[in-house]
């Protein structure tokens, strides 16, 4: 994210515009570029805004998942498939969780789970930042994604 400080992000609606201008110049190819989300990806997406405002999860960051909680991008990998989570082997990382699915094992949110939102790499490292650098709870990242459903949806009834 190329946080300029002269600029004032406060509500979710900014956040989607900085992202929109900075895909613009960032992603190259039109298959890196975020498209519309059909109803199968929007229902995902409530899903996850779901969880995100249930208090179930505690926010951390840098981290899917430690044993102290979840960040943004760990909730959204919970709710596609929360039997996925293995206890790191490193002992430094002794207490991080890796989310293995098939033969992907990532501590970042895996393609084949962001695809499912109808996502793209880019959208989900934004998100990242915004949990991690700008400490944005997981109530505002909710309303993000509800902004990103909004601008992004077909036919969202």
């Amino acid at each position: 994210m190329n946080y300029n400080p002269s600029m004032i992000l406060q509500s979710p609606h900014d956040f989607v515009d900085l992202f929109q201008k900075e895909e613009e110049s960032v992603c190259t190819g039109e298959d890196q570029k975020l498209k519309s989300l059909n109803h199968e990806h929007v229902q995902k997406i409530n899903e996850w805004i779901k969880a995100l405002r249930s208090k179930k999860y505690y926010q951390i960051n840098y981290n899917l998942r430690t044993e102290d909680g979840y960040c943004c991008l760990g909730v959204g990998c919970d709710v596609i498939d929360g039997t996925a989570w293995h206890m790191c082997s490193s002992p430094i990382e002794s207490y991080s969780y890796i989310y293995r699915n098939g033969k992907e094992e990532k501590k970042f949110m895996p393609e084949s789970i962001y695809k499912q939102y109808g996502l793209t790499e880019y959208l989900v490292k934004f998100m990242a930042t915004m949990n991690d650098m700008h400490r944005k709870n997981f109530e505002f990242i909710a309303d993000f994604l509800e902004v990103i459903v909004q601008r992004y949806g077909v036919d969202v009834k």
